[in-house]
């Protein structure tokens, strides 16, 4: 992957990228949260809708075409841009683009380019990236997937995972997968026509949850791993149903070139947890097969989805967020464990209750990167970075650094 995408924090924080797109919405909505077949609609299920096939359409007028541009180390992506410093920003009204035109922000001169009408394309209300954090573009972006929810699809309306190019921005086709939650799908970081995620579906009475890689291009599909019926880890409770990941961050790739997971079974022999659907977590080394099984007297079983482990993007590390009560009582620790034994490195003084993602700096280093709430005064901010190798946490745009107390709504997101 590019470095002005895979690695979007070098030795400084970068921001406000010069060139932007825009998958508008017809109207309101948000994404669902159903992980069903795709291409389904709402009433009756029917092939995609084609040019001849009514009034949504899948031939997409594409965009001008951008060239890719890879951009060096340090390099100020938002120079050109207007700068507003820590003063309010005068937005001014945009009115909406055609599908394919090119506007520039009245505000801070940005390229916009608008590439869905998700009305005509798929009679739906709504078409966006999954999720900040999920990573809609593969590794040589010339292709990206946006979601098509289920909620807001019209009578007749189409809904799933729509694949689009990613140089001149058409549609292209929409995906047959069938991920464990709407945003749980990975690009592989080095073949872009391959896509993973894990399938959980049913044979007669069998439960079967199936790692999967989908060639994107011609649809065929491989199993990686079976976990389900005889794949989990030891220890893991019998009568499980599914796994899945915790939140959607990116794989971890360690120097090996090794995917790393963070994982957890779920079923009616796991109770929830503080309200939340309940995971037996664990770590998986796709190459190997290897399982990761954590140190119980730093990550007791289960846990709740929102505090199952996550890979670091270098492989090295899991991160566990020790929230008590999660979405009830805040921490400011988190726990950095040992891909391989499970066992605790370090604590740091990072809140991964908060929503946040995983990131590298120039150096290799790992780090967290998102907004925090509840640490010591002056300690919080929009944009706080964690370094996970060395455990310092430095204020990008926070109290310390002048921006004053956070605000929300701002959700961070480094590997899309």
């Amino acid at each position: 992957m590019q470095q002005s995408r895979r690695r979007f924090i070098q030795k400084s924080l970068l921001s406000l990228p010069a060139l932007g797109s825009l998958a508008a919405c017809g109207g309101g909505g948000g994404a669902g949260a159903s992980s069903g077949s795709t291409s389904q609609v709402a009433g009756n299920q029917t092939a995609p809708l084609t040019g001849s096939q009514g009034t949504a359409s899948n031939s997409v007028t594409p965009a001008a075409t951008s060239t890719p541009v890879t951009v060096p180390p340090g390099t100020d992506l938002s120079k050109g841009l207007t700068q507003y410093g820590k003063s309010p920003v005068p937005y001014s009204a945009l009115a909406k683009p055609a599908k394919g035109a090119t506007v520039t922000d009245p505000d801070f001169g940005a390229k916009i380019i608008r590439i869905t009408d998700c009305v005509n394309d798929f009679n739906n209300l709504c078409v966006a990236p999954a999720y900040p954090t999920a990573m809609a573009w593969n590794c040589d972006e010339t292709r990206f997937i946006l979601y098509v929810p289920g909620s807001t699809a019209q009578n007749g309306g189409q809904q799933g995972w729509a694949m689009y190019d990613g140089t001149t921005y058409a549609f292209i086709k929409f995906l047959d997968i069938n991920p464990g939650d709407v945003e749980q799908f990975y690009w592989d970081h080095a073949d872009p026509a391959s896509l993973r995620y894990i399938d959980n579906h049913s044979s007669g009475s069998t439960n079967l949850a199936d790692l999967t890689a989908i060639n994107v291009e011609t649809g065929v599909k491989t199993i990686i791993h079976s976990f389900l019926p005889n794949g989990l880890p030891p220890g893991c409770p019998s009568g499980t149903q599914g796994v899945r990941c915790g939140y959607p961050f990116a794989l971890g790739v360690n120097a090996q070139g090794q995917r790393i997971w963070g994982l957890g079974a779920f079923g009616s022999n796991v109770p929830n947890v503080s309200g939340e659907l309940g995971m037996w977590v664990f770590g998986f080394n796709e190459a190997t097969g290897a399982f990761t099984l954590y140190d119980t007297s730093i990550v007791p079983q289960p846990q709740a989805r929102g505090s199952t482990p996550f890979p670091s993007v270098s492989g090295k590390f899991f991160i566990w967020n020790a929230a008590v009560g999660l979405n009830s009582q805040p921490t400011t620790q988190s726990a950095v464990l040992d891909a391989a034994t499970g066992k605790l490195v370090r604590w740091v003084n990072f809140d991964t209750n908060e929503h946040c993602d995983t990131a590298m700096d120039a150096n290799g280093n790992d780090l967290l990167v998102g907004s925090q709430f509840s640490r010591n005064d002056p300690g919080n901010g929009n944009v706080i970075v964690c370094n996970l190798n060395t455990g310092a946490v430095s204020n990008f745009v926070g109290q310390s650094s002048g921006w004053g107390y956070p605000t929300t709504g701002s959700l961070s997101g480094s590997t899309a």
